[in-house]
């Protein structure tokens, strides 16, 4: 299972694409959002793991990248892949668009590794 993770902190990447690794995932590290939305476009993932926030130049960076990718699954009459929305952001508001847009939002560190690779596994789309 492929999972790309979106996160500007590349100094979290090498640690998560470990942690995931020895749960059976293989896992695709960007640190901007052009760079994920590239990555959409080629296709080939079965999840996704977002930090809304893409630092101070691009706040919204992984709000935006969850809104191409359900633009991209509609237009090509695909399923919703799972996505995990990570931020450090508590606002309801921000919560609500999330879930609107049929990601699992959570609040970083308070997920594990296992529940994250649990959840792919788990909510892959139905054909």
């Amino acid at each position: 299972m492929r999972i790309l993770f979106v996160e500007d902190d590349t100094s979290t990447h090498a640690a998560m694409i470990r942690a995931l690794r020895a749960f059976g995932l293989t896992v695709i590290a960007v640190a901007t959002r052009a760079k994920a939305i590239a990555l959409i476009e080629k296709g080939g993932f079965d999840g996704f793991l977002l930090d809304l926030r893409l630092g101070a130049d691009d706040p919204r960076g992984g709000i935006e990248v969850l809104i191409y990718l359900r633009n991209q699954e509609e237009s090509e009459g695909r399923g919703k892949a799972p996505v995990v929305a990570l931020t450090g952001d508590l606002a309801q508001a921000v919560k609500a668009e999330v879930e609107k847009l049929g990601a699992h939002y959570e609040v970083k560190p308070a997920i594990s590794n296992r529940a994250l690779a649990d959840y792919f596994f788990d909510n892959q789309p139905q054909e």
